[in-house]
């Protein structure tokens, strides 16, 4: 299901995304570059939970939230 757009300076500074954690597809515009796609899958919201998945033109990269409390997230690692 799209649920929106989600607006980043670049793909190397997604901190935009952070709180993004309801499941969905998600339109991701850059302030320079190609849009991409971001899919989230939340089986629910703590540690483990929560699985990002980025996509654009150049490569495809994923994370997952590694806080029961806290935004923290492990490094994005392409796939």
């Amino acid at each position: 299901m799209f649920r929106g757009d989600v607006n980043v300076t670049s793909y190397d500074e997604t901190g935009a995304l952070d709180t993004v954690i309801e499941m969905g597809i998600y339109k991701v515009k850059p302030k320079q570059g190609v849009w991409g796609t971001l899919v989230v899958f939340n089986a629910f919201d703590g540690a483990g939970g929560v699985v990002q998945k980025l996509y654009n033109a150049t490569g495809a990269k994923y994370r997952v939230k590694n806080s029961n409390t806290d935004n923290l997230w492990t490094d994005w690692k392409s796939f």
